[in-house]
């Protein structure tokens, strides 16, 4: 059976369009759920790396059922946790870049964040801050 030319490039062309119409669909869904995470979140900075960062965390859960469900449980959870509501909290590109996603919720609950020193100038943690104690040169 012949084919012709212009069937063929009908036939190319709307196999085409379907593809692109389905990958339209896909990245509006990406659209709205990235932008129901967003609205969650308390510190509204570096939008557009937040979004390159949460699609490529829901490119690597592939063994979740409900990736975009998943993340959105974790942040409202992060951000009503007491480093979420404190000057220490991760902006949302950080928190999706580094994975904060799979911590342990325990580690959300310091509101302190890492570098608070007490009165003598020592960190809580027992550590001296930064460069303590360290030699200087002559000045």
């Amino acid at each position: 059976q012949k084919v012709s030319k212009g069937s063929l490039k009908s036939e190319v062309y709307s196999m085409k369009f379907k593809d692109r119409r389905f990958k339209t669909e896909d990245s509006q869904i990406m659209d709205d759920r990235f932008e129901l995470f967003w609205s969650f979140a308390r510190i509204k900075a570096g939008k557009a790396r937040a979004r390159r960062h949460y699609e490529q965390a829901i490119a690597s859960m592939n063994g979740h059922a409900d990736p975009h469900g998943y993340l959105l449980d974790r942040w409202k959870l992060y951000q009503q946790s007491g480093r979420g509501q404190s000057e220490y909290a991760w902006e949302p590109c950080a928190w999706l870049r580094d994975g904060h996603y799979d911590d342990d919720p325990e580690t959300w609950k310091d509101k302190r964040g890492k570098h608070v020193l007490d009165s003598r100038n020592q960190r809580i943690d027992g550590n001296p801050p930064a460069g303590y104690g360290t030699l200087r040169p002559p000045g």
